[in-house]
């Protein structure tokens, strides 16, 4: 199961604390391919905010699991997901 936040970019130029985005869930398989992880995300993404067009590289797309690493961590490859994933 993630949990995820999504914003759009003008709430980068906001403080952190005032930021408004969508927030929702993902349940997946814990041996979903990154491929199948990200189309699921993508899905959420265009439900959530409707954009014009989607594709995963004009995201950031960041994971944190606190008791592991209290800083965001990018998600920009399948390596970056299996951690993710191992984490879990």
């Amino acid at each position: 199961m993630f949990n995820f936040s999504i914003f759009p970019v003008s709430e980068g130029m906001k403080d952190i604390k005032k930021w408004k985005g969508h927030n929702s869930y993902l349940k997946l398989s814990s041996d979903a391919v990154f491929d199948t992880w990200k189309a699921q995300l993508l899905v959420k993404i265009d439900k959530k905010m409707k954009p014009n067009q989607i594709l995963y590289e004009d995201y950031d797309v960041l994971f944190m699991i606190p008791c592991v690493s209290p800083m965001p961590l990018n998600v920009t490859e399948e390596d970056d997901y299996l951690l993710l994933c191992k984490q879990c």
